[in-house]
C-alpha cells in the first residue's frame, strides 16, 4: 500500500423531518480517515445548455475494521492544500488486493 498522505471524511447522504414537516436533506461524517487521492481520467459533457466536466478519481483508504463500511450511495470530501474542498461521489468501491489491506473508492466530483 502506497502512503496514505491525504486527510478525507467519508459521509453519508440523509434525511431528516423538520417540526413543520419539511424534508431537510444532509450529509453526516462517519470516519475521517487517511488517504491516497489521485484523478484517473477526465473528461467534458453537455448537460442542457452548458458543458460540465466530469473528473474520475479514485481514493485508497486502509480497510475499515469496524464502524460503518463504504458503500456507492456515499461520498468522500477531500481538502486539498491549497484549500479548495472537492465532493467526490462514490460509484464502486473494491478491495485493492484481496486480502482486506486496502478499499478503492472509484469516485466522479461533484460539479456543484
Amino acid at each position: 500500500m502506497r502512503k496514505l498522505r491525504h486527510r478525507i471524511s467519508l459521509q453519508q447522504h440523509g434525511t431528516s423531518q423538520d417540526a413543520a414537516g419539511q424534508i431537510t436533506e444532509s450529509w453526516t461524517t462517519y470516519r475521517d480517515c487517511s488517504a491516497r487521492v489521485f484523478d484517473k481520467s477526465g473528461a467534458e459533457k453537455n448537460q442542457g445548455d452548458r458543458t460540465i466536466s466530469v473528473t474520475q478519481t479514485v481514493v485508497e483508504i486502509r480497510y475499515p475494521r469496524s464502524g460503518r463500511f463504504p458503500v456507492a450511495e456515499d461520498r468522500v470530501l477531500y481538502r486539498e492544500t491549497n484549500g479548495r474542498t472537492r465532493r467526490l461521489n462514490i460509484k464502486e468501491v473494491s478491495e485493492r488486493d484481496g486480502v482486506q489491506r486496502a478499499l478503492h473508492l472509484q469516485c466522479v466530483e461533484d460539479d456543484d
